[in-house]
C-alpha cells in the first residue's frame, strides 16, 4: 500500500498517537509497537515462552546471512531496538559473535528477566532445536523453505566452541553488568546497552567493527 493511501486511515493516525498516550488509555487504541506499553503486554509470561520466538528471529536472520556469505567473519553485532529483551543479540553470541551493542530510545531490554532467558536460549542451541514454523510464528519474515536447526552453519565443531562453559559464564557475566562493562572486564565477550540512543557517542567507538 502506497504512503498515501495509509494517510487517509484514521487507524494510521490513531497508531501514532498512542505511542504517547498513557498506557491506561493507549491500549484501547491501535499501536504500532505495543511492547512499548509496559511489562505484560506480551502474550508469552516468561523466558520460557519467550525464547524460541528469539531464537527464531536470529535463526532467520543467520540464515539470510550465510546466503549472501556473510556470516562466518562477524564477530560484532548491533541491533536497534532489542525490544523487551537482549534475547536476539544473545542468540547471535551464541552464534559465535563476541560482542553485542543494543541501541534504543526508551530502556525497555530488561523487561524480561535475561539471565532466564539466556540460559533458554542455551538449551535451544544444545538441542539443535528447529525455528518456530510459519504457522507457529506467522509474522516473522522470511519465509524460509526449511525451518530445521542449521547444522550447515552452526555445525558440531562450532557449537562446541561458542557453548563451551568458559565462553558462557562470561556472557552471563556481560548480562548482569546490563550494559555497563569496562573495556576488556569479561576478555572479549561485552554487551553494551544505549540507551537513549543518541547516534552521534553511541556508535562512534563502534562504527568501524560493527
Amino acid at each position: 500500500m502506497k504512503l498515501w493511501e495509509r494517510l487517509k486511515k484514521p487507524k494510521f493516525y490513531l497508531k501514532g498517537v498512542a505511542t504517547y498516550l498513557p498506557d491506561s488509555v493507549a491500549r484501547y487504541l491501535p499501536q504500532h509497537q505495543p511492547q512499548f506499553r509496559g511489562v505484560g503486554i506480551r502474550k508469552y509470561e516468561g523466558a520460557r515462552d519467550a525464547a524460541p520466538g528469539l531464537y527464531t528471529s536470529w535463526m532467520r536472520t543467520l540464515i539470510v546471512l550465510h546466503q549472501q556469505g556473510v556470516w562466518g567473519s562477524i564477530k560484532n553485532v548491533a541491533e536497534i531496538g532489542p525490544g523487551d529483551s537482549l534475547g536476539v543479540g544473545l542468540s547471535a553470541m551464541l552464534s559465535g559473535a563476541d560482542s553485542f551493542l543494543a541501541l534504543d530510545a526508551v530502556p525497555t531490554a530488561y523487561n524480561f528477566n535475561n539471565e532466564e532467558i539466556f540460559e533458554e536460549l542455551v538449551t535451544l542451541f544444545k538441542r539443535r532445536a528447529p525455528l518456530l514454523n510459519e504457522e507457529e510464528s506467522p509474522k516473522q519474515r522470511p519465509r524460509l523453505s526449511s525451518y530445521d536447526f542449521p547444522g550447515y552453519i552452526l555445525t558440531d565443531e562450532k557449537l562446541k566452541q561458542f557453548l563451551a562453559e568458559d565462553r558462557l559464564e562470561k556472557i552471563r557475566a556481560a548480562i548482569r553488568a546490563k550494559g555497563h562493562q569496562e573495556k576488556g572486564e569479561s576478555g572479549k565477550i561485552s554487551i553494551n546497552y544505549s540507551v537513549p540512543w543518541d547516534t552521534a557517542t553511541a556508535i562512534k567507538e563502534h562504527q568501524r567493527s560493527i
